[in-house]
């Protein structure tokens, strides 16, 4: 049998052996972990011993280096990550996606049973080594529904991103001559501290509204970013009457990823602010 080039030999590895060892890994394997002040490792050890023999076969394969070589040196050069924390990892990915099994799904109540049962110490089974060795927990995780659209959906407003930030203020001012209501809004964070501004800017007057989140610890700079356009819409704002059905407006907002997502509702990422 011929192997090929020692780079082939590598994705070899990657692609076909490593999902063949290791399919339905989280069914058989205990995740392998150490108590606090002691070196012993627990869960399926030998395992993962069996299983570094072929890691340590490739390894050799794929350097050439001889075969006294030792396995950390070998795992360091054949860029191969050591096979307890491989298996771990792949352990941790299948854990959290079972955790994230919608409240539709058959095994969902009882992988909140599993959870919440972390001091069974006999007759364990491999939800509960899952959810004990990684302390999950599925409430802890969050849902972001899909937000689908039709294909035909179009946006009800024009965007514009300027491409640097002389163009940007080039264009500001140009608007600001040119329409009757203009609004500014931005979002921070100072001093551990997350808030949002919006100023709306006319031609005979201006004012202000602002909105403080919460900490730093449970929000971030970009919800708002988000908060401050909001606060620029209509339902939020207190336009006046006089001139909201007359004239026209333009929003100016910072957070170019916030209009993108805005422009396009199916994009999933951090698209769950601006529907909150």
């Amino acid at each position: 049998m011929k192997l090929g080039p020692l780079s082939y030999v590598k994705r070899l590895y990657e692609s076909v052996v490593i999902p063949k060892m290791t399919y339905g890994l989280d069914t058989w394997f205990c995740p392998i972990s150490t108590s606090t002040g002691s070196n012993t490792r627990r869960g399926s050890v030998g395992f993962a011993k069996r299983l570094g023999k072929v890691q340590r076969l490739a390894g050799i394969l794929i350097t050439g280096v001889i075969r006294t070589t030792a396995n950390d040196y070998l795992d360091l050069h054949a860029h191969n990550t050591p096979i307890e924390l491989r298996l771990n990892q792949l352990c941790f990915e299948a854990a959290v996606q079972i955790c994230t099994l919608p409240a539709s799904h058959p095994l969902h109540t009882v992988v909140k049973r599993a959870a919440r049962f972390h001091s069974i110490r006999r007759h364990r089974s491999s939800l509960h080594n899952l959810m004990h060795t990684f302390q999950l927990n599925p409430d802890d995780f969050e849902t972001i529904r899909p937000f689908p659209v039709p294909p035909s959906w179009k946006a009800q407003f024009t965007i514009d991103i300027a491409t640097s930030k002389d163009a940007a203020l080039e264009r500001a001012l140009e608007r600001h001559r040119n329409f009757d209501l203009c609004l500014y809004s931005d979002g921070s964070g100072l001093d551990s501290r997350i808030g949002a501004a919006c100023i709306t800017d006319m031609r005979d007057d201006s004012f202000t509204r602002h909105l403080h989140l919460g900490s730093s610890t449970d929000h971030t700079v970009f919800e708002s970013e988000v908060a401050g356009a909001i606060l620029a819409l209509p339902p939020y704002h207190p336009f006046p009457t006089s001139n909201a059905s007359s004239s026209v407006s333009t929003i100016k907002a910072q957070c170019a990823l916030f209009i993108v997502i805005d422009s396009n509702p199916a994009n999933i990422c951090s698209s769950r602010s601006t529907r909150s």
